[in-house]
């Protein structure tokens, strides 16, 4: 569930958490009681937005409908005037609408995974559009993914590797943990 979404009035945080709230609400109601429901918080946005996702919903619908007729996704630029106005707040309305949603899924008994949090620190890894992340980033979050999965399931993981110098991440670590996760989880 998006922030954007086609909700870009001075409402849209509004709507979202409504929207919000009626989605977790049909969730509960569908999904077993014994299922894991993970709901992954948005990482953070940068302050100067260059992704595909701010633009009229009318345009966005007509590119989308004609690309999808090549099987094709190509990004989208920000240039609308009539939503530019967004993309300076848009970090901080991330984190709100994190905060709301994080609580609500707390409400719900959903687990929640605050990928924001995560990678507060980790902004080098985020893509020039400040939306998108790169190879290293996705890796962490499906090794995140994983953890959370393997100790809601009670499972025990291996301890990684040691961090490369410097205490940054290395792939190699996340690659290590992402296997082990992989092959336990395989087992239960």
């Amino acid at each position: 569930m998006e922030l954007s979404g086609h909700r870009y009035g001075p409402e849209c945080l509004g709507q979202y958490k409504e929207n919000l709230h009626k989605f977790f609400g049909q969730i509960k109601s569908i999904v077993d009681e014994h299922c894991l429901v993970l709901w992954a918080l948005t990482m953070p946005v940068g302050k100067k937005i260059k992704g595909g996702f701010l633009v009229p919903e009318s345009f966005e619908q007509l590119v989308q409908a004609s690309l999808s007729l090549w099987r094709l996704t190509l990004p989208l630029v920000l240039e609308s005037p009539q939503l530019s106005h967004l993309a300076p707040t848009l970090c901080y309305d991330v984190i709100e609408a994190n905060f709301y949603g994080g609580r609500l899924a707390e409400e719900y008994g959903f687990d929640v995974l605050d990928l924001h949090f995560h990678f507060r620190f980790s902004l080098q890894h985020r893509r020039p559009d400040g939306v998108h992340w790169d190879a290293l980033a996705h890796r962490h979050i499906s090794s995140l993914l994983l953890r959370h999965a393997a100790d809601a399931w009670g499972v025990e993981l291996q301890a990684p590797p040691p961090p490369a110098a410097g205490g940054q991440c290395s792939a190699v670590g996340l690659i290590h943990m992402s296997v082990s996760c992989l092959s336990l989880l395989k087992t239960v």
